[in-house]
């Protein structure tokens, strides 16, 4: 992805995922709560973050997909009994 660039198309269904799932998570209350207090805790509006989702580009995940050093990264997989 860092050298092919990000699949416009998967770029654009993921990003309409997560403003989905975000906004389908007002359908709990215990999940406003939450909202509510990260919010409280870390100092930002969680009713913005929707229109947050909606400003961010491809060109801007890619660039930033770019910008990650492969060399920290690491990856843990965890299996359940």
């Amino acid at each position: 992805v860092q050298q092919k660039g990000v699949d416009k198309a998967l770029a654009e269904n993921s990003l309409k995922k997560l403003y989905g799932g975000s906004v389908a998570s007002y359908n709990s209350m215990d999940n406003i709560a939450n909202s509510l207090m990260e919010g409280f805790v870390l100092g930002f509006d969680p009713f913005e973050k929707e229109e947050e989702i909606k400003k961010i580009t491809v060109q801007e995940l890619d660039s930033r997909i770019k910008e990650i050093n492969l060399e920290n990264l690491a990856l843990s997989v965890v299996f359940g009994e």
